[in-house]
């Protein structure tokens, strides 16, 4: 027997002789190789089949903003080798940017939305069959939508019009089913900013009549109008922002109002659904306690449409004045609208059926403050001020402050009127004044209903302004309680509580703009040396100088990485973060008084210690160093008048000694002319370290010697 072997699969077949003793002839062997023959890939189409197949995906694959020239022939093949490919089970097709893709398989990129195709590996799909073969849907990012989508049209009527399962199994199962679909509507829609309520589609199939004998159906049903209760609470309860410390503005408080009237339109409209009132009739005719309680709220969406549509009507009044601050570039501008939004809040007050309580008005009056310091905070550049422009971050901050202090005063004298205790206070000092001994007293003094401040500098102090036979306050608070049963009694706490906190800011801010000045040596106006010292220990004076400017960079640097809750009321952490830093300031600033301390220990004339006043100018606008520098400032001073006082005495002591080789009066001039020169050279060095004081002691000493 002989073999062959190979790659091919053979099969080995002997044949031999069956006579007896004749045939010697050896048995042969014949091999016929065996051709396995190859399963096919998949179904075999005619083009037009395939045509056939593509143009359906095409209808079926709904994808956003999908236009016909975006089908590419790449994209076609794809869908082709999906029906050629036996164990291709699933094609997506979506957009990869802009560009629309094909895949045997899920995505490996993000994607915004996907239609999907999904089939078994046995299955055959041909252009007759394709709808009851092929599974397909579109899903997007929204996650909880596809699956309500499916789970309340494709699969939840199939469970609710089961009737083969055991009944405690089914209610059971229903049971659960209507409450999760409940939950994942109100999820869903809830993320979008919408009250949506579930609609069961179980017993809409049979009469009313008979739904309402069926106890298990009437139980189902039940759980499902407990959600509806609970959902129309929460929307009816919904008559203020969520987050009133977020600073929002009354523009926001008025689109808030319009939101909260679509929402109960939505929800009212909803009530009107034909299935819903189905179920209502259901529960109404098997006498259910829950349903009652149901309809008493549908009935209170009304009044809330009512409400909202008037608060909207009234707080529209204050779009034009907000959109004009929203447009002010400078704080300068703002208090200039303060006054026409505050008279309008007193429309609403005096005007509105629903927005006229203490809450809503003091609300309203909140987010007037927080529309002044969002427009203020829309003028700072922490950027550039950091930067090193700290003199105009300095006015910016001023004019803030001014700004806000404006606001207060224009809210005082518009919005509140004089109080009880004012009169007494009033009457007593009305009568000091009578008694006072000095006739001319009162002649210095300037009477006014407040005196206006201007930027100009101007002061209108009201001496020779008439207001009127009344006092104007108490006209207004007069109007105002004459038209309206309310008084104008609002939180002003909580009405300035972040202006408060907010001026507070920025007078940090220019705290720390100052202290960039000293320390840091950032000034955009002019340039700040670098403080130089002599002797022998001059190199590690200005050594300790360095070391205290990258200590203060490195502070200013820590302040810098937390800009964000530098001028935000709402973050209590700067508190922290600026205590912090006023202490390392105090660190610095005894560390210039220890060296400012040990410079002078080294000063032994008067050039030395003008120098190191000189040196030490800068960093003496700091309160806690001013008082050593001035303490310098006077040894100093008394060296200079020991100075002078030694030339007088050497002047008396050398009156009639003069240098040899010049005659006597030529002598002692050229003697008296060198004192001078001494003195003018001081006199010189002083007037550049600012020392104003000694300077004019040197003058006066000068004036004697040109005398003499």
């Amino acid at each position: 027997m002989s073999s062959i072997t190979g790659t091919t699969p053979t099969t080995i077949i002997s044949s031999s002789s069956e006579s007896s003793s004749n045939s010697e002839e050896e048995a042969l062997a014949v091999v016929e190789p065996i051709v396995e023959k190859e399963e096919p890939s998949g179904p075999v189409y005619s083009e037009e089949e395939l045509e056939s197949l593509v143009d359906k995906v095409k209808r079926f694959t709904t994808l956003f903003d999908l236009r016909e020239d975006d089908w590419t022939l790449e994209v076609e093949d794809v869908i082709k080798e999906y029906f050629m490919t036996k164990n291709a089970e699933v094609l997506s097709i979506y957009f990869d940017n802009l560009t629309l893709m094909a895949s045997l398989g899920f995505p490996a990129v993000p994607i915004k939305d996907m239609t999907y195709f999904l089939k078994e590996p046995t299955d055959v799909i041909t252009p007759d069959n394709f709808y009851e073969v092929i599974t397909f849907g579109t899903t997007n990012d929204n996650v909880e939508s596809t699956m309500l989508n499916i789970l309340q049209h494709v699969y939840a009527p199939v469970f609710f019009n089961e009737t083969t399962w055991p009944d405690n199994v089914k209610s059971d199962f229903c049971t659960n089913m209507h409450t999760y679909l409940a939950n994942l509507t109100d999820l869903h829609y809830k993320i979008l900013g919408w009250t949506v309520i579930y609609i069961p589609q179980e017993g809409m199939n049979v009469s009313v009549e008979e739904a309402s004998k069926d106890k298990e159906l009437v139980k189902r049903l039940e759980v499902v109008v407990v959600h509806w209760t609970h959902q129309i609470k929460v929307a009816l309860g919904d008559q203020e922002q969520p987050a009133p410390a977020e600073g929002l503005c009354p523009m926001d408080e008025y689109e808030f109002w319009i939101y909260r009237y679509k929402n109960l339109a939505r929800l009212n409209f909803q009530l009107q659904n034909k299935m819903l009132k189905n179920v209502c009739e259901i529960l109404l005719m098997s006498q259910s306690t829950y349903i009652h309680s149901f309809l008493v709220l549908a009935e209170e969406i009304e009044e809330g449409l009512r409400e909202a549509k008037s608060n909207i009507e009234f707080l529209q009044i204050l779009h034009d004045p907000c959109s004009e601050m929203d447009r002010t570039v400078s704080p300068y501008d703002i208090p200039k609208i303060i006054p026409t939004l505050l008279q309008y809040i007193r429309v609403i007050w005096m005007n509105s059926p629903y927005y006229n309580t203490k809450g809503k008005l003091s609300a309203l009056c909140r987010a007037v403050s927080n529309q002044v310091i969002v427009q203020c905070i829309r003028a700072v550049n922490l950027g550039d001020i950091f930067q090193g422009n700290t003199r105009s971050g300095i006015r910016t901050f001023e004019t803030i402050i001014e700004c806000c202090i404006k606001y207060r005063l224009l809210y005082d004298r518009l919005l509140k009127a004089l109080q009880p205790t004012d009169y007494s206070l009033h009457a007593n000092f009305a009568t000091a004044m009578l008694q006072h001994g000095d006739e001319d007293f009162l002649d210095l003094v300037v009477f006014s209903d407040k005196s206006t401040f201007h930027l100009n500098d101007c002061v209108n102090t009201h001496n020779v302004r008439i207001w009127g036979s009344a006092n104007p306050h108490e006209m207004i608070a007069e109007m105002h309680t004459k038209s309206s049963n309310v008084p104008w009694e609002l939180d002003n706490g909580s009405i300035f509580n972040h202006v408060d906190s907010f001026v507070q800011r920025c007078r940090d801010m220019i705290e720390i703009c100052e202290a960039m000045i000293i320390f840091g040596r950032k000034d955009e106006t002019k340039f700040i040396p670098e403080p130089r010292f002599g002797g022998t220990r001059g190199e590690e004076f200005e050594m300790i100088f360095k070391r205290v400017e990258r200590t203060f960079e490195s502070n200013l640097q820590a302040i810098w990485d937390v800009q964000t809750t530098i001028l935000d009321v709402n973050a209590a952490s700067w508190y922290n973060h600026i205590l912090r830093f006023r202490g390392q300031m105090k660190d610095i600033e005894v560390i210039l008084e220890n060296l400012m301390t040990s410079v002078f220990d080294q000063v032994a004339n008067v050039e030395e210690g003008v120098y190191a006043l000189q040196a030490f100018y800068h960093y003496a606008k700091r309160d806690a160093l001013h008082t050593v520098y001035d303490r310098k400032t006077v040894d100093v001073y008394k060296m200079f008048d020991e100075e002078i006082r030694n030339i007088k005495e050497d002047m008396v002591k050398e009156k009639n000694t003069y240098p040899e080789g010049l005659s006597p009066f030529s002598g002692q001039a050229l003697i008296i002319s060198l004192k001078k020169r001494r003195l003018m050279k001081l006199m010189n060095t002083s007037r550049r370290s600012f020392c104003a004081h000694i300077e004019e002691r040197m003058a006066a000493a000068l004036k004697s010697m040109n005398d003499i």
